[in-house]
């Protein structure tokens, strides 16, 4: 599911510069559909205000390639559990970033609780309610999404790079967890059998994830091969 919104404004770049503000990204990040023009009335009786739709690209939401052991922006990493008494400027940024989810969630019309906190050192925001699997889209796509727009959010309001988490319902531990038992059952069929695996496409991070894995597994390794969004984690035994 992509991003976008609809803006009014006296003309359809002032429009356009109302969205681009209140969806944090710069105007090279976006396409822009303009609905109506503006139009001046005799004597400024029947002005019409413009409309536009502004869309935030694909490529921005999927956020760039990266490499298995390297974080990015959109990763679906799990935050580290370790003790961090959070500053004041880390609970600014966090309760920035629930701003602006609160702010995109009431866009798409889908009531839920927006809970931020400060996950080592990083701004986290967790979101709960019903039926939010619109949020958490096919295989997570969606959510990574969202996460890589709080990110560049953040991180243009920060005026540096921050890596911002966003999670709905604890999915993110749920499919480590089973990201982590599909490596294992795979890396021990490999094993045994003497053949190479290759599993389906997956993200960045979910690659990471597996790789994190079969680093530590008796008897196989793993690599990554192809080209994004069908770059696949290959089980090969050693």
């Amino acid at each position: 599911m992509g991003i976008e919104i609809i803006k009014d404004g006296e003309t359809a770049e002032e429009a356009v510069e109302v969205a681009l503000e209140e969806l944090g990204v710069e105007r090279q990040d976006v396409d822009v559909e303009i609905l109506e023009e503006s139009t001046k009335g005799f004597l400024g009786i029947g002005n019409k205000s413009a409309r536009v739709k502004v869309s935030v690209r694909p490529e921005i939401l999927s956020g760039a390639p990266a490499e298995e052991s390297q974080a990015s922006a959109g990763s679906m990493d799990i935050p580290s559990t370790e003790s961090h008494e959070a500053t004041e400027g880390e609970m600014e940024l966090a309760e920035t970033a629930s701003k602006f989810i609160k702010g995109l969630v009431t866009k798409l019309d889908i009531p839920c609780e927006v809970e931020p906190s400060v996950q080592d050192g990083s701004p986290s925001v967790m979101l709960d309610g019903e039926e939010l699997g619109l949020l958490i889209g096919r295989r997570g796509e969606t959510l990574q999404a969202m996460q890589t727009l709080l990110s560049a959010h953040i991180s243009r309001h920060a005026g540096h790079r921050v890596y911002a988490s966003l999670d709905i319902q604890g999915y993110k531990e749920r499919k480590q967890e089973s990201l982590e038992g599909l490596a294992e059952r795979i890396g021990q069929k490999v094993a045994s059998s003497g053949q190479a695996y290759t599993m389906r496409p997956m993200s960045a991070a979910d690659r990471r994830i597996v790789h994190m894995w079969i680093k530590d597994s008796p008897g196989v390794s793993s690599f990554s091969e192809g080209q994004d969004p069908n770059r696949r984690v290959v089980i090969e035994p050693d």
